[in-house]
């Protein structure tokens, strides 16, 4: 009797493990809810996690423990002017919404900045979006005469597509003489992202010029420059602190850009605007009444 108890229970044994078997089996096979595109959706998401952790950093650090450390530390006052700020993620610019483009442009740019260039560029100008009315469309530029130039330059920031993007918009550009931007003007921001390997973070200011009764250009009526000007300040502070301002007319010039070199305070009162007026005073002065060649042409 005890040994056909052992068979019976044995038995039993047997096909609870069989039957545990078969019920794991069907289990596997069930695809979970959405089947193989759930798997697919997981896995999308999670290269999504890596490349958003691979994204470059947009925040800007200058190396400067000066005045400036912001793109609105270094504003320049033009009295006379009724303008509009407007603040983009890496530069801002003071509108002009008589001729249709910048009064001038501020940014910050850094040694990482120039070496993250990562983002292609695209040509697509288009309309700021921050304006709704009196602003200029690409096709006022076209068969007139002038490119379509920019301010803040496109390779400036090619670190990011948002920051790329950003200077197509047709807020940051001006009427400028083909030879003119193809030649010292493009000469002169290659050789300003050079120097940031030297000087790490230069806050820069660009801007333009008018006549009394400057030449128009598409049906929006376009304002034409009669000169551009750019401020090169080196604020990293590493050989201390200095800057540099050219002034060009908007045509072909052949000479170095060094040629039209001047101080800031040449350039203040060439064409009326005080540039970094909130800085102390006694210290901005200085730099200000300097023009150092010697420092520059070694970079």
């Amino acid at each position: 009797m005890i040994s056909k108890k052992v068979n019976i229970s044995n038995g039993v044994i047997a096909l609870i493990v069989i039957i545990f078997l078969i019920f794991g089996n069907i289990v596997s096979c069930v695809e979970p809810e959405g089947g193989t595109e759930a798997s697919k959706e997981n896995s999308i998401l999670d290269n999504n996690i890596e490349i958003e952790k691979n994204e470059p950093k947009e925040d800007i650090e200058p190396a400067s423990n000066f005045f400036i450390s912001d793109i609105e530390d270094g504003y320049p006052k033009q009295p006379n002017i009724i303008d509009t700020i407007i603040k983009h993620k890496f530069y801002h610019l003071s509108y002009n919404k008589k001729y249709l483009q910048a009064n001038w442009v501020t940014y910050l740019l850094t040694k990482k900045m120039v070496e993250d260039n990562k983002a292609e560029r695209t040509d697509r100008f288009v309309r700021d979006p921050n304006l709704e009315d009196n602003y200029a469309i690409t096709s006022d530029y076209t068969n007139s005469g002038y490119d379509r130039g920019h301010l803040c330059p496109a390779a400036d920031m090619n670190f990011s597509e948002t920051a790329m993007n950003e200077t197509f918009y047709m807020s940051n550009i001006s009427p400028q003489k083909p030879d003119f931007n193809r030649g010292i003007w493009k000469k002169l921001e290659e050789w300003v992202r050079e120097q940031t390997y030297e000087n790490d973070s230069l806050y820069i200011v660009i801007g333009s010029v008018f006549g009394k009764r400057p030449r128009r250009i598409g049906k929006h009526k376009v304002g034409i420059p009669k000169y551009f000007y750019k401020i090169v300040f080196d604020i990293s502070k590493k050989d201390g602190y200095n800057a540099i301002a050219f002034i060009f007319l908007n045509r072909k010039l052949n000479k170095s850009f060094f040629e039209y070199a001047i101080s800031i305070d040449e350039l203040e009162k060439k064409i009326g605007i005080d540039f970094f007026p909130d800085s102390p005073t006694n210290e901005i002065e200085k730099i200000e009444s300097n023009l150092n060649l010697d420092f520059w042409k070694k970079k």
